[in-house]
Formats: structure tokens, C-alpha cells, sequence
């Protein structure tokens, strides 16, 4: 260490005169004191150096792990400041403080015990004065210098990775030159939206929201649509989740900024656009992805909705495909059409809208023509059923399920 310490050592060299250690156990004067007379030097010696070396050792120990030159000036208040300092650094103990800095500069005025300097694996505990919004906060340590705040992987932290007065554990990191986020203090919490932007034609989520659950629509709401920040601002993986417990029982849309996109959907199947209606009592987790310019709604029931899993094709000919946990792919279909009967009483194969991933379980039919009648069954087929009647041109109306 660069650091001198003025507490030196005593008759510490080649052949000093110094009672052995037996003897000095031995001797009468240890107990009493030496008394009146001729004092022996190296009785005297061996008193002298005892105390003294002891105590440079432990001057020396400060000057090597404390933050400054050790002096024997007569000031016992620095001296005892610069030992708890070293040990506090040689144990690797936690420097605790109360910030005192700026919005996303953490800085606290002092720090117990204080630091000279960074050191891999260093530890400390501080109180935020505020909430981070930003995705590169910094901490500085009284009189070194800011270092950015990282997770554990060294990527960003998301904004209200660290909230105002809730105690963060921070460790430097050497090898990166960052102050690692050991504890982050994000945790999910109740938030109505509605309290805060009831006057707002189009509120805006609020970056501090963000791995929330936020029920919207609620007690005197008068919008009827909300729009998340934008992806960029958060670390990827923040969420929202959103809840529409509307009163009055109004579907609302959720949108994105500008230059963002939404991915709806469990599978991401249903593509990318700049707004989705989330219908009274669906819910939806939506995931920032910072690197795509996106938001990903990847759970809830609008993801359900927006699916594959779960798509329809509501036409004359069509489907709904219905989630169930107990099918193979996660639901079963039921589809539906008519047939023109072109062969009198003959069995004739009439091709499903959508194939059955797995098997078909049954199919009925009836004639929908005057003086006629008909029937449909399953022809053991996946894409295709049986379809028959006794009069060319009368309709069939027909229904299959299957999984």
C-alpha cells in the first residue's frame, strides 16, 4: 500500500536487549510495576516493545487497508475513523449510506464505513432518494468516481429497477468497472390507472408502473384506451399487467408509441401491429422486447385470443378451434358447412375447412331441402368427412369435431 504509518516499530533489530518471553513471563516487576531503583534495560526494553509494536502493527494494518497516511498526531478521532475504515475494507464488510444524489445518480455524502477507493466485490447497502427511470443510473462513492449501475449479467437495468426509499444491495465489479444491482427492489405492486389519468383522453403508462398489475376501466374512468411507453425505455423482460375491470363494461385499446409494434399471441402467430382491444375481463401480460422495437403480449386471455390456439373462421364454412388442456395441441375444433348432394344415396367426401391435427371424433348432418333427407359421418379421415342424400341438388347442413 502507498500509505505510511508514523506508529514504528521498537527494538526490533538483529540482537536486541530484550528479556526472552520466558523470562519476561517469570519476572516478579509484570505483576507489581518496577519499583525504586536500578532498572534493568532490557526489563524496560521488553515493556516498551510490547506495547509499542503492537500498536504499529495495528498503525501499520490501517495504513494498508485504510484511506489515508496514519499519524501520530495526538487526534484519536481520525486515527479511530482510518481503523474502522481498514477493517471495514479488509472484511468486506457493507458500506452503508443514505443517498443524497440527483434522479438516477446515486450518491450518498458519506458512507459507514467510508472507502478510498473501489475494490472488486466491494459491498454496499444504500436508501434511495429516488426512483430510476433511466436505464444506465449511476452510484458514486464520496470522493471517487460514478460508476453506471448494471445487473448481475452486466446488461441495463430497467427503469424502477430501484425505487425511492426501499434499501438496494450494491457490489462493485472489477473486471466490468460497474457497480452491480445485487438486490433490485422492482417487485410487483397494485396500481389503478384510472386514479391518476381519469382526465387523460389517451393516458400514457408511466415508466415506474412497469411490473405492475394495472387494472383499467375503473370507478369514474372516461377513456377508453391506453398506450405503453416505448419498448426502448425498459430492460428486456419488464412487463405490464393489465386488467379490464371497467364498470360499465367497456372493451378498451391498448396501444404503443410511435416506432413501436405489438406481437399478440401465446405463439406470436397473429403478427405485428400498433394496437390490440382488450375486451371487459381479459387480461394481458405484455413483456418488453427493447431490441425489436416490440411489445410481446405472451400471457393472459387476450394472448389466448390472439392465438393460433384459439382463431375461428366464422364464415358459412368454418371453425372454432376451443382450448382444452386435455387435447394434444391444447384444444379441439369444431367445424361446420353445407353440401350440395351431386350422387343420390352414395357416400361422397366433402373436405374440412381446416384439418384436424390429430383425429376427428364424430360428425352429423341433415337434409335442409323440402322432401329430402341426408346425413353426414366421419370417414375416419382428418381433412375430410361423409356427406350423402336421396335427391341430386338438395343441401346438407353438416357438423364434425375433433382434436
Amino acid at each position: 500500500m502507498s500509505n505510511t504509518n508514523a506508529f514504528l516499530a521498537y527494538a526490533s533489530g538483529g540482537s536486541p536487549t530484550v528479556l526472552s518471553d520466558a523470562a519476561w513471563s517469570a519476572l516478579a516487576a509484570r505483576s507489581t510495576g518496577f519499583q525504586t531503583g536500578i532498572l534493568q534495560p532490557e526489563n524496560l526494553n521488553k515493556a516498551l516493545r510490547q506495547g509499542v509494536n503492537v500498536a504499529a502493527m495495528i498503525g501499520q494494518f490501517t495504513a494498508d487497508y485504510g484511506p489515508g497516511n496514519v499519524l501520530d498526531d495526538g487526534n484519536i478521532s481520525t486515527l479511530e475513523a482510518q481503523f474502522e475504515a481498514a477493517l471495514g475494507s479488509f472484511c468486506g464488510g457493507i458500506h452503508y449510506g443514505i443517498d443524497a444524489g440527483a434522479a438516477n445518480a446515486l450518491a450518498p455524502a458519506t458512507l459507514t464505513p467510508p472507502v478510498a477507493a473501489y475494490a472488486d466485490g466491494q459491498a454496499f447497502s444504500v436508501r434511495p432518494a429516488n426512483t430510476t427511470t433511466s436505464k444506465t443510473p449511476t452510484f458514486t462513492a464520496p470522493g471517487l468516481a460514478a460508476k453506471t449501475i448494471v445487473r448481475a449479467d452486466g446488461l441495463a437495468v430497467g427503469p424502477g429497477a430501484i425505487l425511492a426509499g426501499l434499501p438496494v444491495l450494491l457490489a462493485y465489479d472489477a473486471a466490468l468497472d460497474r457497480i452491480i444491482l445485487a438486490t433490485p427492489a422492482r417487485r410487483p405492486a397494485v396500481h389503478d390507472v384510472n386514479l391518476s389519468y381519469s382526465s387523460i383522453a389517451t393516458p400514457t403508462l408511466a415508466l415506474a408502473d412497469i411490473d405492475k398489475l394495472i387494472p383499467i376501466g375503473g370507478v369514474g374512468a372516461i377513456t377508453t384506451a391506453v398506450t405503453l411507453p416505448l419498448s426502448t425505455n425498459f430492460d428486456a423482460g419488464q412487463a405490464y399487467w393489465l386488467q379490464n375491470n371497467s364498470p360499465i363494461g367497456a372493451d378498451y385499446t391498448v396501444n404503443v408509441s410511435a416506432g413501436d409494434t405489438f406481437t399478440l399471441g401465446i405463439d406470436g402467430s397473429s403478427g405485428s401491429r400498433t394496437s390490440f382491444t382488450l375486451a371487459y375481463t381479459e387480461t394481458a401480460h405484455i413483456v418488453a422486447l427493447p431490441a425489436l422495437n416490440n411489445w410481446g403480449v405472451v400471457g393472459g386471455s387476450a394472448a389466448s385470443r390472439y392465438a393460433n390456439g384459439a382463431r375461428s373462421s366464422l364464415g358459412s364454412s368454418g371453425y372454432k378451434k376451443i382450448p382444452d388442456a386435455n387435447a394434444p395441441r391444447g384444444y379441439i375444433i369444431l367445424q361446420w358447412g353445407t353440401y350440395v348432394i351431386d350422387f343420390a344415396n352414395s357416400d361422397r367426401p366433402v373436405s374440412l375447412p381446416t384439418a384436424f391435427p390429430t383425429a376427428i371424433m364424430a360428425a352429423i348432418g341433415s337434409s335442409v331441402s323440402v322432401n329430402s333427407y341426408g346425413g353426414a359421418a366421419s370417414s375416419g379421415s382428418t381433412t375430410t368427412i361423409s356427406c350423402w342424400g336421396n335427391n341430386v341438388g338438395a343441401g346438407i347442413s353438416w357438423l364434425a369435431w375433433g382434436y
